[in-house]
């Protein structure tokens, strides 16, 4: 982070990619620019496309502050955390700062009500709650609430939701195989391009793969969701652990991963497996050996 953040600050201000550049002198990269927006630069750096770079910057926010940051004084804590913000804002784009949001939402309910055990389900019945209050009582839906707060272009979302509309029907249309690489049934107007990791499976794979992939993000999740009799520390790698996974399902709804980012996504997603193979008992013993 610390490598890419001086680049990502001079690429934002001067509007020049010094490190693709650099790669650039050696082999072929990508050099397509990325145009304005509001008039600020989207910082793309070494990825192809600066909501990647947002992204993938991004997605240690949680694990930096729970992880390295562990036992750490607050200025080292949130220093630490500020940068891997700063850093993945550079990207201008509403997917990677929606991410940030989610988890800096749920890193200050960690934080508020760390004594409650039972302060997940209690956050997900207000959810659910809230919900269900907006859904019934405002003009407007609660996606289009939120977005038109987290979307730097309105413009985006209702392409976006052209996409899922189109997308899903061809998934209807090719349920067992999908369309591969062929192209997908749209307006001739649109682009090929799906920005959304979820449906994307959907249409060139066929639902087996739509099912696949998120039984593979579910069972790692909830596997260690439920693993029990990790002391503190574990316990807190495990929070910082779950919180990036809920921001990565948070914005795959907004982007596809590929390249650099779909392997950092399947990386992280495996990286917590080891705390199922934590065992207490054995912990517990090394510890008082050690002390």
């Amino acid at each position: 982070m610390f490598l890419l953040l001086p680049f990502g600050i001079l690429e934002f201000v001067s509007g020049q990619n010094i490190s693709r550049d650099m790669f650039a002198m050696i082999l072929p990269t990508f050099t397509e620019a990325m145009p304005l927006r509001s008039g600020l630069t989207r910082v793309q750096s070494v990825f192809d496309h600066p909501i990647l770079y947002g992204v993938v910057t991004g997605s240690i926010f949680a694990l930096v502050h729970l992880v390295l940051g562990y036992q750490k004084d607050s200025f080292r804590r949130f220093f630490m955390t500020g940068i891997v913000g700063a850093t993945s804002m550079l990207s201008v784009s509403s997917g990677p700062l929606t991410a940030l949001v989610a988890q800096g939402g749920l890193l200050c309910w960690n934080g508020l009500l760390g004594g409650v055990r039972s302060r997940w389900i209690i956050l997900i019945g207000l959810f659910a709650f809230i919900s269900l209050f907006v859904e019934l009582v405002a003009n407007r839906s609660l996606l289009d609430i939120v977005v038109s707060y987290f979307m730097f272009d309105p413009v985006s979302y209702w392409f976006r939701k052209m996409i899922w509309d189109y997308g899903t029907a061809s998934v209807l249309n090719n349920p067992l195989l999908g369309t591969g690489f062929g192209e997908w049934k749209r307006p001739e107007w649109m682009g090929s391009s799906i920005d959304n990791f979820w449906l994307l499976h959907a249409v060139r794979y066929g639902l087996p793969a739509a099912f696949l992939m998120p039984l593979a993000f579910f069972s790692i999740f909830a596997a260690v969701s439920f693993k029990k009799g990790l002391d503190a520390k574990l316990a807190e790698y495990r929070t910082g652990f779950l919180i990036t996974m809920t921001a990565f399902f948070i914005v795959a709804w907004t982007v596809h991963f590929w390249d650099a980012a779909y392997v950092v996504f399947l990386f992280l997603m495996g990286s917590g497996v080891w705390i199922l193979d934590v065992n207490p008992k054995e912990r517990s013993a090394l510890e008082a050996q050690d002390v």
